[in-house]
């Protein structure tokens, strides 16, 4: 585990550092879009347009912002407990999240059978 971080590490100070990465534009425009909304409530709200101030701000979000590679992640952070989880409970594909319905349990469990409309239908 402790050298799985250490190549991380080494990756983000060696590798990364040669490229410029940039947020993707629909990053951009989404960002675009909320400043846009920001602004429009705003002037809504004061009643006066702020042409000044929201033209150098939309001048800025038109740019691509940088986007550096960081570890500071929630993914990086849990990735030495996927292992262990993958051994004792296997991969996410061999189990579901979906809702079990209690009519197949009614048969194996009478107070179950007893309150259940739709086993007493049948």
């Amino acid at each position: 585990m402790v050298c799985m971080g250490v190549e991380f590490r080494a990756f983000v100070n060696k590798t990364c550092l040669a490229f410029k990465t940039q947020e993707l534009s629909r990053e951009t425009e989404a960002r675009k879009h909320r400043l846009l909304k920001k602004i429009q409530q705003r002037s809504e709200s004061q009643g006066t347009n702020q042409n000044g101030d929201s033209e150098a701000d939309m001048a800025k979000a038109d740019r691509r912002r940088p986007k550096p590679f960081s570890l500071q992640r929630y993914t990086f952070h849990a990735l030495g407990d996927y292992a262990d989880t993958i051994r004792r409970f296997g991969t996410t594909d061999s189990f579901s999240t979906e809702p079990v319905s209690n009519t197949g349990l009614c048969f194996y469990i009478p107070t179950l059978y007893s309150t259940c409309p739709q086993c007493r239908e049948n």
